[in-house]
């Protein structure tokens, strides 16, 4: 993890996320649902009941 910050912080912000989303597209692709709805909830800091409730509203 120490690396890839590393790299990022020495980055220009628009051109890390740019390449941060396309290795996650690649990654996605082979996740199964399971760890990719895990992954938004860690990401979100939630449990995952009011966020993903939330979500299907929208």
């Amino acid at each position: 993890m120490k690396n890839i910050l590393n790299i990022v912080e020495n980055m220009d912000p628009e051109q890390a996320l740019k390449d941060i989303g396309s290795t996650l597209k690649k990654l996605f692709s082979v996740m199964d649902k399971d760890a990719a709805t895990r992954f938004f909830m860690n990401l979100l800091d939630d449990s995952g009941d009011d966020k993903m409730s939330g979500m299907v509203h929208l």
